[in-house]
């Protein structure tokens, strides 16, 4: 068995950190619509939709990178979990 990206006990962060940005990846067309109808709606003083915005299709983007995300998080999660197991096992 071997290590893959925890070799001492300070690099459990890299976990946290991986499962963060998946998530952000996963959900960024959400915010990057969010955000940009907002300021959009503030520079042209209209009421924003999908019809008059190009941020709001945005939103569609999500019916792929959420299911895309959610499968990589959970490989993420099961590499995790072995190389948890390895580093347990080459601590004894």
């Amino acid at each position: 068995m071997k290590l893959i990206f925890i070799h001492q006990f300070k690099d459990f962060y890299k976990i946290v950190l991986g499962i963060i940005l998946l998530a952000l990846v996963a959900f960024f067309p959400v915010i990057l619509a969010f955000v940009g109808s907002y300021f959009e709606g503030i520079v042209t003083g209209e009421r924003v939709h999908e019809g008059n915005s190009v941020f709001m299709s945005f939103g569609w983007l999500c019916l792929v990178t959420i299911p895309v995300g959610i499968i990589l998080l959970i490989a993420w999660l099961g590499i995790s979990v072995y190389n948890i197991i390895c580093f347990i096992k080459s601590r004894n």
